[in-house]
C-alpha cells in the first residue's frame, strides 16, 4: 500500500471551534477501519437476536455463513480455512447460528486455519474466540483441508488461474465468491486490473479446469465494487462475480441434500434446485 492517506478522524475542539485531525496512512489505515467493521459484526453477533441484527450483518448470515454451517455438517470438516480471515468473524456467524439452528458443529474441534498477511488481525482474533484451535499461515505454506473460504481474496492473491487451481486444490470443498470472464475475440497479455486493494485479477472461465472437482453456481451476478476496478483494456466478453461451491459429486450430492432441508429455507440466499454447473450457464446471466 501506498502512504496516501486514506482514514481521517475529526474531532471538535472546545476552543476557537477548530477540528483536530488525525489521519492515518496506508497499512494503519486498513487495519484500523476493519478493525472496526468486524469487531462490530462480532458484537452483534454475541449480544444480538436475528431480528435485531442490521441489514448488513443479516445479509451476511444469508450469503456466507448459512452455507458454511451447512458444509461443515454435511462434510464433517474437521479443517477450514479462510483467504483473508481477518479477525476470524467467521467463527462468531457460525456460533451465531449454531444457538438459533440448536445444532451443535463441535466448533471447537475444528482446526481454524487463518490466511492473512496482517499481524493485528490475527492478534485480535485469538484474544476474541478463546478456547477455539486457531493457527495462522502464509499462503505459499496451505497444505490439504476440508472446507476454504474465499470471499474476493483470490482476485488479490493470484496472478492467474494456475495459481487459483494450484491452491484450490488442496482442500476437499471450496465456497468462493470470484469474478470470472468470457474471452473476448481480441487478443491481450494480461488479464489484471487495478483498484483500491492493489492488482485484481480476473479469471478465464475455460481455464478453471479441476481433475476431479466441479464448479457450482449458487448466486451472485455483479459485485457491487466492480467499477472500482480499473483495466487498461476491455479484454472480456462478459463477466460474472459469483459464489461458487467448488467440489467433487459425491460432496456435491451431501451438501445440496442439506440445503434442501426446510429449517434452512429461510436463511438460504438462493434456490438449491437452481444450482448449476458453471459450464451450463447461459451467457445473458453474465453482464458487460
Amino acid at each position: 500500500m501506498n502512504n496516501s492517506p486514506i482514514l481521517t478522524f475529526e474531532n471538535k475542539a472546545n476552543f476557537k471551534s477548530k477540528f483536530l485531525k488525525r489521519n492515518l496512512y496506508g497499512d494503519k489505515a486498513y487495519e484500523s477501519w476493519h478493525t472496526f467493521y468486524y469487531l462490530e459484526q462480532c458484537f452483534d453477533y454475541d449480544t444480538k437476536k436475528l431480528n435485531q441484527l442490521n441489514k448488513k450483518n443479516y445479509n451476511l448470515i444469508r450469503i456466507k455463513y448459512i452455507i458454511l454451517f451447512i458444509i461443515i455438517k454435511s462434510i464433517r470438516v474437521k479443517k477450514f480455512a479462510e483467504l483473508g480471515s481477518t479477525i476470524f468473524e467467521t467463527i462468531k456467524g457460525l456460533n451465531f447460528l449454531q444457538n438459533i439452528l440448536k445444532i451443535n458443529l463441535n466448533l471447537k474441534n475444528i482446526l481454524f486455519t487463518g490466511i492473512e498477511k496482517s499481524n493485528i488481525f490475527n492478534y485480535i482474533s485469538k484474544i476474541i474466540n478463546k478456547g477455539y484451535k486457531i493457527n495462522h499461515i502464509k499462503l505459499n505454506t496451505l497444505k490439504k483441508v476440508d472446507l476454504l473460504c474465499d470471499r474476493q481474496v483470490a482476485p488479490y492473491a493470484f496472478k492467474d488461474e494456475k495459481k487459483l487451481l494450484n491452491n484450490y486444490n488442496k482442500c476437499r470443498v471450496v465456497f468462493a465468491n470470484l469474478p470470472i470472464y468470457i474471452k473476448s475475440n481480441k487478443n491481450f497479455k494480461d488479464s489484471r486490473g487495478v483498484t483500491f486493494g492493489g492488482k485484481y485479477t480476473l479469471f478465464d472461465m475455460k481455464k478453471l479446469k479441476f481433475n476431479n472437482k466441479k464448479i457450482y453456481y449458487l448466486f451472485g451476478r455483479k459485485s457491487p465494487n466492480a467499477k472500482s476496478v480499473i483495466f487498461k483494456n476491455k479484454f472480456y466478453k462478459r463477466r460474472l462475480d459469483g459464489f461458487f461451491l467448488i467440489c467433487n459429486e459425491k460432496d456435491f450430492k451431501k451438501i445440496v441434500q442439506e440445503f434442501s432441508k426446510r429449517k434452512y429455507k429461510k436463511f438460504l440466499n438462493f434456490n438449491p434446485k437452481k444450482i448449476c454447473q458453471l459450464e451450463d450457464l447461459k451467457e445473458n446471466q453474465f453482464y458487460k
